[in-house]
């Protein structure tokens, strides 16, 4: 009898548990949180590029997600409600197909700036870069975080938060990502 109770339990089926959709954050905490930099950079991508750009770029042998929180905010942007809401962070997506540097756009991938996409490829084959810590807590009081997910054949992938100079080439890296 017992056995039978067990394996009609062992059979019930198991209702799947829902989950959150991922959402862009809007401010960035302390500390460095490898999965919620990730999430967050994958949804702000979804968002403002759509799942078959982040998609392709996921699928990518290369990819560079960027994005940058601002540590002091410009002034918020009134709403037509009256409400007011500060502008979102830059963030960039780019790949690396057939050689060139492509940067995503809503509408589709572009090609990056020549000058900017030299400058990533001489970032990239930088061993400093390579061996940049991951994180390393801010040395200024007004800091932002720069957030940097990058993908490259025979690196594998990585996931980084820059601030304040401490992670120079990682923040340089950001910041020519959302220029490109």
């Amino acid at each position: 009898m017992i056995a039978a109770i067990a394996g009609l339990a062992a059979c019930a089926p198991v209702a799947p548990v829902a989950q959150a959709p991922v959402r862009p954050l809007d401010s960035i905490q302390p500390g460095f949180r490898p999965a919620e930099v990730r999430g967050d950079l994958e949804a702000t991508a979804r968002e403002r590029f759509g799942d078959a750009l982040t998609d392709r770029a996921l699928a990518s042998s290369t990819y560079l997600f960027a994005k940058h929180f601002v540590g002091l905010p410009p002034p918020p942007i009134v709403q037509p409600d009256g409400s007011y809401r500060y502008p979102p962070p830059p963030m960039a997506m780019l790949i690396r197909d057939n050689g060139r540097w492509l940067t995503a756009t809503a509408a589709g991938f572009r090609p990056a700036k020549p000058d900017q996409a030299a400058a990533i490829e001489a970032m990239l084959g930088n061993p400093a870069f390579w061996s940049e810590a991951d994180y390393a807590e801010p040395g200024c009081t007004d800091a932002g975080a720069s957030l940097l997910m990058l993908k490259a054949p025979g690196r594998g992938s990585i996931v980084r938060r820059g601030a304040c100079g401490r992670t120079q080439l990682t923040e340089r890296l950001v910041f020519l990502a959302l220029e490109a």
